[in-house]
């Protein structure tokens, strides 16, 4: 149920936000570093409160419906708050790529992103048990985030 909320929150400020930028991108051939950086502030505060908004909601129900403790319940809220945080962050990055034409990039970090939240995933979930998927899903999104702005670095076009 805590993966459900964050999930369907996550698609819906992605394809809010990100399919605004990505249209933005396209229909103007410039686009300076500081409405970037003013988008990436108004991004981060709209899914800061919405994430804290779902995290509040699902540590209420979380407790409400299993035998969790309510510590390792926090813990695992706030790992997966971060996480789509992030994710949010990496997608504004790879749709800024896709706007340059840089699909073969994209696909890459795409196909990266899934190997890692795959396998830290399972491999955190099986020394933690439910506190480790969330654990894990932030360390690939950590991973793939720290990717895509290195890939940014060795081949910036925007």
């Amino acid at each position: 149920m805590l993966w459900v909320a964050f999930e369907v929150l996550d698609q819906l400020i992605r394809f809010q936000f990100l399919t605004r930028l990505y249209a933005e991108r396209l229909s103007t051939s410039e686009n300076d570093r500081k409405s970037v950086a003013r988008f990436y502030l108004r991004v981060g505060l709209v899914a800061t409160t919405a994430l804290t908004f779902a995290g509040i909601g699902s540590f209420v129900l979380g407790l409400s419906f299993t035998s969790t403790p309510p510590l390792e319940m926090s813990f695992a809220i706030i790992s997966l708050a971060a996480s789509y945080l992030i994710r949010i962050f990496t997608q504004i990055d790879l749709n800024l790529k896709r706007a340059n034409g840089q699909l073969v990039t994209v696909a890459a970090i795409s196909m990266f992103d899934a190997l890692v939240a795959i396998v830290a995933g399972v491999s955190l979930t099986a020394i933690m048990g439910f506190p480790g998927l969330a654990h894990g899903l932030l360390v690939g999104s950590l991973v793939t985030f720290l990717a895509a702005r290195l890939s940014r670095k060795i081949s910036p076009k925007w």
